[in-house]
C-alpha cells in the first residue's frame, strides 16, 4: 500500500493483494520503520459503524474508516477510486483519496501484484 501526503489531502493506492486482504478480513495496514523503535502506521478499514469515509490519527496510525458497502463495492467493481472530502472544521477540509493501484503504462519490475492499467493498450 502506497500512502502519499500533500497539504491536506491523503491518498492510499492499494495493491490487488491487499484488495483481498481487505475483502477478507476488513483491514490492511502497512508501516514506516523510523528511528529508536518509531513507525507511522496507515490503515484502511472497511467499518459497519462508518456512514461515511473518514481519516483519524491516533497512537501513530493513520485510519481510513470505509463504510462496508462503499468499500465492497470498490473492492468488487471495477471503480478505480474513492473520494471523500472530510470536514474538519469551518476553515479546513482533509481530502481522502483510496486507489487501486495500476501498473505503469511503461513496464517495470515488481509491477505483478498490480491492477492492470486502464490506458495500456490504447494510443
Amino acid at each position: 500500500m502506497k500512502l502519499r501526503m500533500r497539504g491536506n489531502s491523503v491518498r492510499l493506492r492499494l495493491q490487488m493483494s491487499e484488495i483481498e486482504q481487505l475483502l477478507q478480513i476488513g483491514k490492511v495496514t502497512e508501516s514506516v520503520q523510523f528511528l529508536h523503535g518509531q513507525k507511522l502506521i496507515y490503515s484502511v478499514l472497511l467499518d459497519d459503524l462508518a456512514k461515511t469515509v473518514g481519516a483519524s490519527f491516533d497512537e501513530d496510525e493513520i485510519l481510513i474508516r470505509v463504510p462496508i458497502n462503499t468499500g465492497k463495492n470498490w473492492c468488487e467493481t471495477d471503480q478505480i477510486g474513492i473520494k471523500h472530502n472530510q470536514v474538519l472544521d469551518e476553515h479546513n477540509v482533509l481530502k481522502i483519496l483510496l486507489e487501486k493501484d495500476f501498473k505503469c503504462v511503461t513496464r517495470r519490475e515488481g509491477e505483478s501484484d498490480m491492477f492492470p492499467n486502464p490506458k495500456e493498450g490504447h494510443s
